[in-house]
């Protein structure tokens, strides 16, 4: 669920003391010019949230911490690995739409394949792109983003009986 409106929504670590991170703060002040006195949510990625004032040092908690629950039941995706900006596509409207856990995979038709280098910046990327994602839709909840597996592994880590397989001849398995 999506907290309420104010001019921007951003992510802290503290809800009592909410410091913003560099590029977090250019956005607010910079690009998005807010002034004192304008309204701002934040949220700690873990379904909790406040609403705070822009001041004159930055943001000043003004309400109450509220704790928006996990929606029920969780909902996970996995999707294939394909080629160029398309995961990180993939992560930003499915961190939109709410899903609360997403994990690229790897099929036997993938043909991406990251090595242990590529894999650890494409993995800070796309937790990234969730964050910026769930900014924009201003939610509580940060997605968790999971390591690439195979489809096997896949099915394990969401659970029997609670998976669909988008697949042309796919059932509940």
């Amino acid at each position: 669920m999506a907290v309420p409106a104010a001019a921007a929504h951003a992510f802290v670590t503290d809800l009592d003391a909410p410091d913003l991170r560099p590029d977090d703060e250019h956005h607010l002040f910079r690009a998005l010019r807010l002034r004192p006195g304008e309204a701002v949510t934040v949220s700690d990625g873990a379904g909790r949230w406040r609403r705070c004032t822009v001041g004159a040092r930055g943001l000043e908690p003004a309400g109450d911490v509220v704790v928006e629950p996990r929606s029920e039941p969780p909902i996970a995706v996995a999707f294939a690995l394909t080629k160029g900006e398309r995961p990180e596509w993939v992560v930003q409207k499915l961190t939109e739409l709410g899903v609360d856990e997403i994990r690229p995979m790897t099929t036997r038709h993938t043909v991406v394949r990251w090595d242990h280098g590529r894999r650890a910046k494409a993995m800070a990327r796309l937790r990234e792109v969730a964050r910026s994602a769930a900014m924009q839709a201003r939610l509580a909840w940060l997605p968790a983003i999971g390591e690439p597996c195979g489809f096997d592994d896949a099915l394990a880590a969401f659970g029997a009986g609670r998976v669909a397989v988008a697949h042309p001849g796919g059932q509940l398995v």
